[in-house]
């Protein structure tokens, strides 16, 4: 793989890894509004899957 693929990756994974671990209720979504992700925080809240612990 090229290195500057591996960056780009370690990148999102780390972005994604601390996302999910603040307090503060972080959800993004797309220009309908559709959910495409929420923090851990968020999903709890709105009773959705909690990110990394698979769906419902």
């Amino acid at each position: 793989m090229h290195k500057g693929h591996c960056n780009g990756l370690n990148d999102v994974i780390n972005n994604e890894l601390i996302l999910a671990a603040v307090s503060e209720r972080i959800v993004y979504y797309d220009k309908n509004m559709k959910i495409l992700w929420a923090n851990k925080a968020a999903s709890e809240i709105a009773g959705l899957p909690v990110p990394g612990q698979g769906g419902r």
